[in-house]
């Protein structure tokens, strides 16, 4: 029997709030990405101009000469720790975003499931029966959420893209200098490699935040198994549903499932 369409309503709902709280996440996150490229322009502008002036008088820097520049001018020091400033603000953003999206889950998943009775029966009327709503416990909700405490790979993978980006952008600069290209190229080519650590770092935030939601709603159902039983997948069939989503769309699973 189809549940009813206030079950479906509720869900698109739901999905429709998670999914702002995600964007916002990841929003966050990028703004501050483009904070930290703020604060390393003024030593960014004065390395170019040091090039620039090598540039003009058709003597590039050797690797050793770039790399020695690069070091007086303590470049690599202020992108290291504006990097490791960035990796831990973040993990405190999704380590956030988590939080809210494991209580939210809880509150939802008992929304959708008194959505889904039957006409006349209520809450009150299980709980006589002894079928009364059990909240998931608040140690529930912190073991999901406590992947992005130190040393957890969450933080792992937000410190790494950090550090791969910290890397890479020294790589550049210092290869483009020696290789005598054009101070605006090597900008480039030292920007694009700063900001190769942020898309990573998303993903990362993205499913750790939906991962968070996911759990905390399978713990909320199955910690009530008297009352559900079992549960349905629905995809949003948007430009972003996968060809696996779609296939899956509509199976229902039991709830005592691993």
């Amino acid at each position: 029997m189809p549940e009813p369409p206030t079950v479906y309503r509720l869900a698109l709902e739901f999905r429709a709030g998670l999914l702002a709280k995600d964007d916002a996440l990841l929003r966050r996150m990028a703004s501050r990405y483009a904070d930290l490229l703020a604060r390393l322009r003024p030593r960014l502008t004065r390395m170019r101009e040091l090039a620039e002036s090598r540039y003009a008088s058709d003597v590039p820097l050797s690797k050793g000469e770039a790399t020695r520049v690069y070091q007086a001018l303590r470049l690599e020091a202020q992108v290291r720790a504006e990097v490791e400033r960035w990796s831990a603000l973040a993990g405190t953003d999704v380590k956030a975003a988590q939080e809210t999206a494991a209580i939210l889950a809880s509150d939802e998943a008992r929304a959708l499931t008194k959505a889904a009775f039957p006409k006349g029966l209520t809450e009150p009327m299980l709980a006589r029966l002894g079928l009364g709503w059990t909240e998931l416990p608040r140690e529930a909700l912190q073991e999901v959420i406590g992947q992005t405490a130190p040393g957890t790979p969450v933080a792992k993978v937000l410190g790494r893209a950090g550090t791969d980006a910290c890397r890479a952008s020294r790589n550049a600069l210092i290869a483009g200098l020696a290789a005598g290209e054009q101070p605006t190229v090597v900008g480039r080519a030292m920007k694009a490699a700063l900001g190769q650590g942020l898309p990573k770092a998303l993903t990362v935030a993205r499913t750790e935040h939906l991962r968070a939601y996911r759990l905390a709603s399978q713990g909320a159902y199955d910690l009530n198994r008297g009352i559900v039983k079992r549960w349905r997948r629905i995809a949003a069939k948007d430009e972003r549903t996968c060809l696996a989503c779609l296939a899956l769309d509509g199976r229902e699973y039991d709830v005592a499932d691993p």
